[in-house]
């Protein structure tokens, strides 16, 4: 839940952990840079209110949605202007296809993206706050109470009719694919706004309350046809689930230094499973999802493309490192050593087209689109790390040069024509309210 005052701080981190602390070499980085590199060019910008750090957000057509200042805003990607506005959101929000769906204590509301104007409301019996739904982008599926059993029940985005309902006589939860957002992809992330994906399936977590007995049961989104009985586990609870095509991708353990990740065909219900390999000290593997194909790390630490209907290994590093973005047909990633450049490397096992000679950027997020190459890295100061630093950077990897540098700012969404980033303060002491900017990148 958004909260409105000094404690959102707290919270955006939460949402961030991905990002890591400046190192002390990154910090050099970052100094050199603000005396080199030029500030980015913005065709438009909205301030917010009171929200002090990055709100979440997504991109939709031709449109920014975003959970800002505890409401509900949807922006003009072209312009910036406000198209319309549903305020006290508390979220999850999901935008899918034309609509936007969002929970409001024990309701379900559904709104056109375009318009604002809203459908209907939905309210679910199960008697959660906010209640278990999804939506793809025809469907609403939520899961319900009907004495001691529970239903799913799929509802009509455009017309808000039931389509159909399936009873069990065992506890559910329901979760279906999303598409990655376009900055922190970890498997396990979870920002308010995400973009529900195209898919031919629905996903439910049958046996909740029986320790050692959590499956995932697969149902036809169109009928409610049970595709697969249980036995294809996913770890619903923990884990998201992405979608690439039809094909849906979640962690399904980890143990030790290994990540075991499924790869799933619903219609032919088949999975095959990857494996990437962890920093056995840190607690999670980011494993990216884009282009039709996986990135991470395998054991031995290296940048590995995974193919997601074969499940092999498209192309690995011949040195351990960071695989930082992708976008077919290229990966960058960032060898081991603060003094290694940025590398992208096209992902056939080609050779590599490409190395920064500018400079070497700092490890951490980073994000492909156009002909720029985004990298991030810092904290974001709070009162117990007020010297903390956060920033942003822009390559172009065509002429192979840094562009410009954004102190405090965070990527949070990525349109057709522009970087949508929050810029926020650098001083803890003098913090105000963020302002939304887009950059252009093609």
């Amino acid at each position: 839940m958004q909260r409105r005052g000094p404690h959102r701080t707290t919270w955006v981190l939460i949402v961030v952990a991905a990002v890591i602390v400046l190192s002390a070499a990154a910090a050099i980085w970052i100094t050199t840079l603000s005396a080199t590199a030029a500030e980015p060019k913005i065709d438009w910008r909205v301030p917010l209110a009171e929200q002090q750090t990055p709100p979440d957000a997504a991109a939709a057509g031709d449109a920014v949605v975003m959970l800002a200042d505890g409401d509900l805003t949807v922006l003009d990607a072209g312009s910036g202007a406000v198209r319309w506005t549903v305020p006290d959101v508390e979220g999850p929000v999901r935008v899918a296809a034309d609509s936007v769906v969002y929970a409001s204590g024990a309701l379900i509301k559904v709104h056109d993206l375009a318009g604002g104007q809203e459908r209907f409301s939905y309210r679910a019996e199960l008697g959660h706050n906010p209640p278990f739904w999804t939506a793809t982008p025809t469907t609403l599926v939520t899961v319900e109470r009907d004495g001691k059993y529970r239903e799913a029940v799929a509802t009509s985005l455009t017309t808000g009719k039931q389509l159909w309902h399936k009873r069990y006589d065992k506890e559910l939860a329901v979760a279906a694919p999303v598409l990655p957002d376009p900055v922190h992809t970890a498997m396990d992330a979870s920002p308010g706004v995400q973009v529900a994906a195209a898919t031919s399936a629905v996903y439910l977590n049958t046996g909740l309350r029986e320790a050692g007995d959590e499956k995932s049961l697969t149902l036809d989104i169109a009928t409610g046809t049970e595709l697969d009985s249980p036995g294809t586990v996913f770890d619903l609870d923990t884990y998201s689930l992405i979608t690439v095509g039809d094909r849906v991708v979640s962690v399904s353990e980890r143990s030790g230094c290994e990540t075991k990740v499924v790869l799933y065909d619903p219609l032919a219900k088949s999975a095959k499973t990857a494996g990437f390999g962890a920093d056995c000290n840190a607690s999670a593997t980011t494993v990216r999802v884009d282009g039709g194909a996986l990135i991470g790390q395998n054991l031995d630490g290296r940048p590995e493309v995974v193919d997601v209907v074969t499940g092999e290994p498209r192309w690995t590093a011949d040195a351990r490192g960071v695989a930082q973005a992708f976008r077919e047909p290229v990966l960058a990633y960032s060898p081991d050593g603060d003094d290694q450049p940025l590398k992208i490397v096209d992902v056939s096992g080609g050779p590599e087209p490409w190395q920064a000679r500018d400079t070497t950027p700092a490890a951490g997020p980073a994000t492909l689109a156009g002909k720029y190459l985004l990298t991030s890295s810092g904290s974001f100061p709070t009162a117990e790390r007020p010297d903390d630093a956060y920033a942003t950077t822009g390559y172009n990897i065509d002429i192979d040069k840094l562009m410009w540098h954004q102190p405090g700012a965070r990527l949070i969404a990525v349109t057709e024509k522009y970087f949508v980033l929050a810029v926020c303060g650098t001083d803890y002491k003098e913090m105000k309210p963020a302002v939304v900017v887009a950059v252009p990148y093609t």
